[in-house]
């Protein structure tokens, strides 16, 4: 399961259940005696363990590690999800001013 998370407004933590419940369907629909959860995040990692936690089998967690942060023209952008949100704000401000 994926979040886009760069555009979710206030913050992506409001899906956090909806993608435990998506994981713990997948769970239920196959019949299964345990998972392997591989998450990518700090967001997605409570998520998928709370919908294997929901449906009492054993799973195991394989983190991937942290999001890397963005690089634009060889530049590193440190908090690239923030900067992303500035971006599309700045946007949408632009064409709501009427600037197009």
């Amino acid at each position: 399961m994926s979040m886009g998370e760069t555009n979710l407004r206030p913050t992506a933590m409001l899906f956090r259940n909806l993608v435990s419940m998506d994981v713990e369907e997948s769970i239920r629909g196959n019949p299964v005696d345990g998972v392997v959860l591989m998450c990518g995040c700090d967001k997605t990692t409570p998520s998928l363990v709370m919908g294997a936690a929901s449906c009492d089998i054993p799973a195991m967690v394989v983190s991937g590690g942290p999001m890397l942060n963005g690089k634009f023209h060889a530049r590193i952008l440190v908090g690239y999800g923030r900067l992303a949100l500035q971006r599309s704000s700045e946007s949408r401000d632009h064409v709501a001013g009427g600037v197009q």
